[in-house]
C-alpha cells in the first residue's frame, strides 16, 4: 500500500476557510479508484472529507498558507 499523502492531526484549508480549524482525523486508502480519502473534523462543525487529487484546488495544506 503506499503512504498516506498527509498525516492524521495535520491542518489544512478547505476552499479557503483559514479561520476553521481543520485537521485531518484519518486517511483511508480506496484501491478501486487507487486515491486516498482523506477524512477531516471541522471541531463543532462536524466532519467532511477530500481526496488526495484535489490538494491545491479544494484544499491546501495549512503550513503552505503561512
Amino acid at each position: 500500500m503506499p503512504k498516506p499523502p498527509i498525516s492524521i492531526g495535520e491542518r489544512i484549508v478547505v476552499c479557503g476557510h483559514v479561520e476553521i480549524d481543520s485537521r485531518v482525523e484519518g486517511v483511508v486508502f480506496q484501491f478501486e479508484t487507487r486515491t486516498w480519502k482523506i477524512i477531516i473534523d471541522w471541531g463543532d462543525f462536524g466532519k467532511s472529507h477530500v481526496f488526495d487529487y484535489d490538494e491545491g484546488n479544494t484544499w491546501y495544506r495549512y503550513n503552505i498558507m503561512n
